[in-house]
């Protein structure tokens, strides 16, 4: 079977906490913990079913090493800093459970650092060269260290499959990457026929999460499964080759001995052949498992017509949305307008916008819409959507962005016009549930006014 799978798992700063920065708990996940939380969640809970399937298992993490001078100040090279990329090994050898999941537990959050994907993939290739292994990444970000790298890394990347005449497959499960990183290693995993996911900030819910690595399991076991049963078929030939090829016992062998030494090695074969079925038939059981997963999300599509329920996280919308207006409220305040005011400033008012804007004897409604990270989405709801009706001409828009870490406001001052004018979309990039009642919109930042 395929004996070997190698995990490397992104230790850059922003799969933890970042503390001392200035992005600090910038790239918290919507519960409040870490990147590397969620890899760790993954590991567990979601593939390690079909990491058991292997025999020998590595799990490391790669990460970015300042060097410092023995007054640990950092050392410079020709006016930068020297900072090389290394591995931490968590884990390495045979599959236990047990041991397994203790190591994953004992995985701590990182400090501060960059992401060296294209040297901890480059090393992985050089060591496993002709080997038949599966490698899998799981990483949030882009290559940023350029030590003898192109930016466009991936080719890196397929020169050394080429080089090192790499047989194996590479697995990429991709946290919140950007277009360009989620392109990059979409081409890595193609190459070798592996699978690519990217996880948004709206997939990390257990359930989604299983959805989502459904493609990636089946595959992976389906090719423990074929180099099984594969390594089944060679062992009952060779098996039979040596039976044909043996020489008949001299009359003068004692019988006691030859009877021994053949009862010896059928044993052993026998053994061989039996430990080959058994890891074939718990390969065969996980994926079965896998089908009925697969056909779950099949029946779910097959029935998209009736009433879906649609999951919300109160608490977390309630505190973004708060930021998100508190941080409005500034901007809006530094303006030279009459008066600007806050209609929830002390509790939900339940109206269709949040501020009211009055100047040179005009009222202007401001409804605020935020996000935690870098999405350009919103809804307006069926009341917010009719209220913009009966007063488009007084009625604006104002889209927070990483309200969390830094704040960008983006008005929009007509909707139907903005729509016109492509700053903004109705259609998604992806599939979406959306509660009903409900609007969405997408914006196209780049032609968006920013309000400072």
């Amino acid at each position: 079977m395929t004996k070997t799978l190698d995990i490397l798992i992104d230790g850059s700063g922003s799969m933890g906490y970042l503390k001392g920065s200035l992005e600090e708990n910038k790239y918290l996940l919507p519960d409040g913990n870490t990147r590397t939380t969620l890899v760790k969640k993954i590991l567990i809970e979601n593939l390690n079913d079909t990491i058991s399937l292997f025999e020998n298992i590595t799990i490391k993490s790669f990460k970015t090493h300042e060097s410092l001078d023995s007054e640990l100040k950092p050392i410079l090279i020709n006016g930068k800093r020297d900072v090389k990329p290394y591995f931490q090994t968590h884990y390495n050898g045979k599959y236990s459970k047990n041991l397994f999941i203790h190591k994953i537990q004992e995985i701590k959050d990182p400090e501060p650092g960059a992401t060296a994907l294209c040297w901890a993939l480059g090393s992985k290739l050089l060591v496993s060269g002709k080997r038949k292994s599966h490698i899998l990444v799981i990483t949030d970000g882009d290559n940023n260290v350029h030590i003898n790298t192109p930016e466009n890394w991936q080719q890196h990347i397929l020169e050394y499959i080429k080089k090192y005449q790499f047989v194996g497959k590479i697995h990429i499960i991709g946290i919140s990457q950007n277009d360009v990183a989620r392109k990059r290693c979409s081409i890595v995993c193609n190459q070798t026929g592996g699978v690519y996911v990217n996880l948004s900030k709206l997939d990390f819910d257990t359930t989604k999460l299983e959805s989502l690595l459904i493609n990636l399991k089946v595959d992976v076991v389906t090719d423990v499964i074929k180099e099984n049963i594969f390594k089944t078929v060679i062992q009952n030939e060779s098996s039979t080759l040596r039976n044909e090829n043996s020489e008949p016992p001299s009359k003068e062998e004692d019988n006691n001995t030859t009877e021994d030494s053949t009862t010896q090695i059928s044993l052993e074969s026998l053994k061989i052949q039996v430990d080959s079925h058994t890891n074939t038939l718990q390969g065969i059981s996980v994926q079965l498992q896998n089908i009925i997963a697969l056909l779950k999300d099949k029946d779910k599509l097959l029935n998209a017509d009736e009433e879906v329920a649609i999951h919300e996280n109160s608490e977390y919308n309630s505190r973004i949305g708060r930021k998100a207006e508190e941080f409005l409220y500034t901007v809006l305040s530094n303006k030279k307008w009459e008066s600007v005011e806050w209609m929830n400033r002390d509790g939900e008012s339940y109206k269709s916008f949040d501020f009211i804007v009055k100047d040179k004897g005009s009222t202007v409604y401001y409804e605020c819409k935020g996000t935690s990270g870098d999405l350009s989405e919103f809804h307006l709801s069926k009341n917010e959507w009719e209220f913009y009706l009966q007063n488009k001409n007084s009625y604006r828009i104002c889209f927070v962005s990483d309200v969390e870490g830094n704040p960008k406001v983006y008005r929009l001052k007509d909707l139907l016009k903005d729509i016109e004018e492509r700053r903004v979309r109705l259609h998604s990039d992806k599939n979406r549930k959306v509660k009903a009642g409900n609007v969405m919109f997408f914006l196209n930042k780049e032609l968006c006014e920013t309000l400072k």
